[in-house]
């Protein structure tokens, strides 16, 4: 892998983790929102989360493509921010669920 490779590889596996780390830190706010009732700011903050998780998979769809070439070896950190991403989906997914449960008790109330 030459050295313009290896680090555009490095550059879309950060913006991977910074957009996943972005949208893992927007549904723990929108959990708490939910938490407390505030079910319209949990919604924003989910759909600020599902935004910055689609620009994450925008950048692993790029990753792909670019490791893709010239059979570039998988490096470490790469690895990581495809792991990262991945867990941070469905830790958004289970947010998801869960503040649907919050409405549903309120609901019941």
């Amino acid at each position: 892998m030459s050295d313009e490779e290896e680090e555009i590889i490095e550059d879309l596996s950060m913006e991977i983790i910074a957009n996943a780390g972005k949208a893992r830190s927007l549904a723990q706010e929108a959990l708490n929102a939910a938490k407390k009732g505030d079910f319209p700011t949990a919604d924003k903050k989910m759909e600020g989360a599902d935004q910055a998780l689609n620009v994450a998979h925008g950048f692993h769809s790029k990753l792909l493509k670019e490791g893709s070439k010239d059979g570039v070896n998988e490096t470490v950190l790469m690895a990581h921010a495809q792991d990262h991403v991945m867990g941070i989906m469905d830790l958004v997914d289970v947010y998801k669920e869960l503040i649907g449960l919050y409405k549903a008790m309120k609901d019941m109330k």
